[in-house]
C-alpha cells in the first residue's frame, strides 16, 4: 500500500508540471508569434517609409510678398520681391540645390495654385515638376490660352543649371550683387520655375527638345496645331530671352528669332533657342540678343586661368604646388598629369630687387604624385633675398593650362 501511494502522489505531480510547462510554451508562442509580427510590420514601415520619403516643405501664399524698388547703374528700374522671407519657398529651395533632394512645396501666385515637387537625382539630372492646380480665372481671361487647370510638366535639369538660377533674367549682375541673389534659395526656385513657364509659352517644343514632358505642353502644342491660327508666341513676339544676361562663367541658354531659308530657298524668321557653345578651349561662344529680336552669335575670350567647357568659361583646377626648402632648393609636387611641355623659372634677387640669377627648366610632361626637386646655385647665397617661381606651358598666361594660383614669392633674412 505504501508503494502505491508514493506512485500515485508522483502522477499527480507530474501532470500539475505537465499543465504548467504547456501553458509556458502557449505564452513563449504567443509572445514569438507577436515579437515576429512587430518585426515584419517595422520592416514594411520602414521599407514604405525609404520609398516615400519626401520633405513636405507646406504652402505659401506670395500675395503678402514684400518687395524693394532699385535702380541700377544702367538706368533700369528692378522691383526685388524678398521670397526669402517665405520659409517653406527657402525649405523647398534649399531642397533643390542641395542635390535635388526629395521635396514638395506649394504656391500660390497670380497665375494661381502651383505645386512643385522634386524627385531626386536620375544619372546627374534633376527631375522637377510643375503642376497647375487651380488656375485664377483673371490671369486666364488676359492672355489668350486655354485653362490649363490640372496640367502638369517635368523637365529633367542639370543641378549646374538649376543654381546658374540663383540670380538670372531679368536682374543685372550688379542687382544681384546688391541684394546677394546669388544666395537666395528662394529666388532660385521663383526664377526657374518662371524661365520654365515663360519658355513654355514662347514654345513647348524648345521644352520637347530638352525631354520635358506633361499634358501642360501637350495642351499647348494642340492650341498651336489647331486651326484657330492661335500662336503662344504672339504673347512675347516682342521679347528676346538672355537669361544670362552675356555671363561668360554660366552656359545660358537664348530665346530669339533667327531667319531659317526655306525649301523655295526664301528666308522666314523663327523663334528658336540657342546655347552658349565652345569655339575652342580658349573662346566661348556667347548668344546674345541683338535688335529686332535677332539672336547674335558672338566668340568672346575667357578670362586669364579659365577655359571653355560645355559653354561656360570655368577656372582651371591649378595643377603643380610648391615647398620652399632654401633659397636654393625648391620642391614641385604634381597634383594631375601634365601631358604637355611645361617650364619653371626661378629668379632670385638681391637687395635693390635686381635680378641676380634667372634659371629656366623646360619638362617634356610630368605624373601625378611626381615630385620635382629644382636647385639653382649661386656663389654669393648670402645676397639673395627673394626667390620667385613661375610654372607655365605657354607665354600667354591667359591659355596656361599648367600654371600655380599666382607666381610663387619667398621673402629672406641674412641666413639661409
Amino acid at each position: 500500500m505504501v508503494r502505491n501511494i508514493v506512485v500515485t502522489k508522483k502522477s499527480k505531480k507530474t501532470k500539475r508540471q505537465q499543465r504548467r510547462n504547456s501553458f509556458i510554451i502557449i505564452i513563449i508562442t504567443i509572445i514569438l508569434i507577436a515579437t515576429i509580427s512587430l518585426i515584419v510590420t517595422t520592416i514594411n514601415l520602414v521599407g514604405k517609409a525609404g520609398e516615400t520619403d519626401i520633405i513636405n516643405c507646406g504652402f505659401s501664399d506670395l500675395a503678402g510678398a514684400s518687395n524693394v524698388t532699385y535702380q541700377s547703374e544702367d538706368g533700369g528700374m528692378y522691383t526685388i520681391w524678398l521670397y526669402d522671407e517665405f520659409e517653406e519657398l527657402v525649405c523647398f529651395g534649399d531642397a533643390l540645390i542641395n542635390n535635388c533632394q526629395k521635396a514638395k512645396f506649394s504656391i500660390q501666385s497670380e497665375v494661381g495654385t502651383i505645386n512643385l515637387e522634386t524627385k531626386g537625382l536620375v544619372d546627374e539630372f534633376c527631375n522637377f515638376k510643375i503642376e497647375f492646380d487651380e488656375i485664377s480665372s483673371e490671369y486666364s481671361s488676359n492672355v489668350p490660352i486655354p485653362d490649363f487647370s490640372k496640367t502638369y510638366m517635368e523637365c529633367p535639369l542639370l543641378i549646374e543649371d538649376i543654381r546658374a538660377n540663383n540670380c538670372s533674367f531679368p536682374f543685372t549682375t550688379e542687382v544681384c550683387n546688391e541684394f546677394d541673389l546669388s544666395n537666395s534659395p528662394g529666388h532660385t526656385v521663383m526664377n526657374l520655375m518662371s524661365n520654365l513657364i515663360l519658355v513654355s509659352f514662347l514654345g513647348p517644343q524648345l521644352l520637347l527638345e530638352s525631354n520635358c514632358s506633361g499634358t501642360f505642353l501637350d495642351l499647348l502644342l494642340e492650341g498651336e496645331e489647331s486651326q484657330t491660327g492661335l500662336s503662344y508666341y504672339d504673347l512675347y513676339d516682342d521679347i528676346c530671352l538672355d537669361p544670362d544676361n552675356e555671363n561668360v562663367s554660366v552656359r545660358g541658354d537664348t530665346i530669339g528669332i533667327e531667319l531659317e531659308q526655306t525649301s523655295m530657298g526664301t528666308y522666314q524668321e523663327k523663334r528658336v533657342l540657342k546655347s552658349d557653345g565652345c569655339f575652342n578651349e580658349t573662346h566661348v561662344v556667347e548668344q546674345t540678343c541683338g535688335e529686332n529680336d535677332y539672336i547674335v552669335s558672338e566668340t568672346v575670350q575667357c578670362p586669364p586661368k579659365t577655359f571653355c567647357s560645355e559653354g561656360a568659361c570655368i577656372d582651371i583646377i591649378p595643377v603643380v604646388s610648391i615647398s620652399d626648402i632654401s633659397k636654393s632648393v625648391t620642391e614641385l609636387y604634381i597634383d594631375e598629369n601634365i601631358t604637355v611641355p611645361f617650364s619653371v623659372i626661378t629668379q632670385l634677387y638681391d637687395e635693390n630687387g635686381t635680378v641676380i640669377v634667372f634659371n629656366k627648366v623646360l619638362y617634356p610632361s610630368a605624373q601625378k604624385d611626381d615630385v620635382i626637386q629644382m636647385t639653382v646655385t649661386y656663389d654669393t647665397i648670402d645676397t639673395v633675398k627673394q626667390k620667385s617661381v613661375t610654372v607655365y606651358d605657354v607665354p600667354d598666361p591667359s591659355v596656361w593650362k599648367v600654371y600655380l594660383n599666382e607666381t610663387f614669392v619667398a621673402e629672406y633674412d641674412n641666413s639661409e
